[in-house]
């Protein structure tokens, strides 16, 4: 079974445009989805599925010079995009990764690509009853049914959000869901949407005392909160709105 790495970006970001190449520590932000997915355990392939728009030359290029291959599709269509990426690979399954996280952990990662392994489920995830971070996702899904599910979505916001259609229908798929254990962390921002999300980012980053591919989960978290709290009390000293 031959299971790769699909990571979406695209340049033209409403609230934080060009974020995919913004430097991020003396790195694109892209460049941590790359080595968050080189570092996960039984992936056979990474591919960046960017769009066709001319606005995303230049993540096309980054990728592709720095040995990632590049799967161009439709801007709006992103499950079309995602599956076309699958079937361009050759591949029986994708993890789905949001170009936009880049403090997610490739252990983690490892563990929903052994799973779907293990039983050939057709998606393995930890979205639904969220209890990780966001930015902490983990899709694993498999080719016949990311076929099926495109064949069968009838809203644009299915196409754009690639797996919504499998929690809106969840009969659809066989799933496997993983749970966070006791203390779990949901509701914890560590997605990079808009420039606050890159300063708590680089916040985290700054005070790591390991290598971000070994740092705990839960010492990630602990930063981020304590980015907010710090955040949070500076803004009630200043009188502003959070």
């Amino acid at each position: 079974m031959k299971i790769g790495a699909i990571i979406l970006a695209r340049l033209d970001s409403r609230r934080l445009p060009g974020k995919a190449l913004r430097d991020l520590n003396g790195r694109p932000l892209i460049q941590y989805a790359f080595d968050a997915c080189a570092a996960v355990a039984g992936l056979d392939r990474i591919v960046l599925a960017t769009t066709t728009l001319p606005e995303d030359d230049p993540l096309a290029r980054y990728a592709e010079e720095h040995g990632v291959a590049c799967f161009r599709g439709a801007v709006d269509d992103v499950a079309g995009r995602f599956l076309g990426a699958m079937e361009h690979c050759g591949l029986d399954a994708a993890l789905r990764y949001n170009g936009d996280s880049p403090l997610n952990r490739p252990a983690l990662l490892a563990e929903g690509v052994a799973a779907f392994r293990e039983a050939q489920w057709d998606l393995v995830t930890n979205v639904p009853g969220r209890t990780y971070p966001f930015g902490i996702s983990v899709e694993v899904v498999g080719a016949p049914i990311m076929q099926a599910a495109c064949a069968a979505m009838t809203d644009a916001a299915q196409r754009e959000h690639v797996t919504k259609f499998f929690y809106d229908v969840p009969t659809f798929a066989r799933t496997r869901h993983l749970r966070a254990g006791e203390g779990g962390m949901s509701g914890i921002q560590l997605a990079v949407d808009d420039g606050d999300d890159m300063e708590r980012v680089r916040f985290v980053l700054d005070r790591l005392g390991e290598p971000l591919r070994d740092a705990p989960l839960a010492t990630i978290g602990a930063l981020a909160r304590a980015y907010d709290h710090e955040r949070g009390s500076k803004q009630a000293r200043s009188g502003t709105t959070p």
